[in-house]
């Protein structure tokens, strides 16, 4: 591991969010930041949010075909998560239970019109109704407004209602559709979302997102 600080976020099972650095010390581990911060140890289940490595690539393979992906649309997601990790504009992060790959998140932001665009948000059925999607979601947009966007989109079929409600519910609003997007007879639907102020002053160093603009 190199002398950069990775910021790491751990979501409890009581969805407490708790954020602490883990920097380059020998013998360095999450918890043995925490007991040093905190001055105790202790144990509990947990989430961790992370980066991406090789050997996600079979857990991320078992998590898009759990929700029914198929072939094409993995082996884009895993070529787009490979171009994320190495442009400074784009952040990646997963939710890992163990091993396990329990939901991720990417975006890219764009400079020349400022907007970021969510390009995948998944979560495995397992995971689900614990507030992981809208917790990604979050640092995706505090990373946006980091790099001084005006806001952010995501497109996602027209027909997926359950994901409609769900952008809907923290703030998206419907901007436009788009026939037959994802394959014939399949219309998408892009949701929209501006912020108020942007932070752009402050260094990203969420996981998955790179160094200044």
């Amino acid at each position: 591991m190199n002398s950069r600080s990775m910021r790491f976020l751990v979501i409890s099972s009581s969805l407490l969010v708790v954020e602490f650095i883990l920097t380059s010390g020998k013998g360095c581990t999450p918890f043995g930041h925490w007991a040093c911060l905190f001055g105790y140890t202790f144990s509990m289940n947990i989430i961790q949010i992370t980066t991406f490595s090789q050997d996600d690539q079979f857990y991320l393979n078992v998590l898009v075909r759990n929700i029914g992906w198929n072939e094409a649309q993995a082996i884009g997601q895993i070529q787009s998560i490979r171009h994320f990790l190495h442009d400074s504009n784009s952040i990646v992060i997963f939710a890992r239970d163990s091993e396990k790959i329990a939901a991720f998140i990417t975006c890219q932001f764009y400079i020349w019109n400022r907007l970021g665009q969510i390009h995948g948000l998944v979560v495995d059925p397992g995971y689900r109704r614990q507030s992981l999607a809208s917790q990604l979601v979050k640092r995706v947009e505090q990373f946006l407004q980091q790099k001084g966007a005006r806001g952010v989109y995501v497109d996602t079929p027209l027909n997926n209602d359950g994901g409609r409600r769900f952008y809907e519910r923290i703030g998206y609003k419907a901007g436009y559709i788009m026939p037959e997007y994802y394959d014939a007879g399949q219309d998408g639907v892009t949701y929209q979302k501006f912020f108020t102020t942007s932070i752009s002053s402050i260094h990203s160093g969420f996981p998955g997102g790179g160094g200044s603009s």
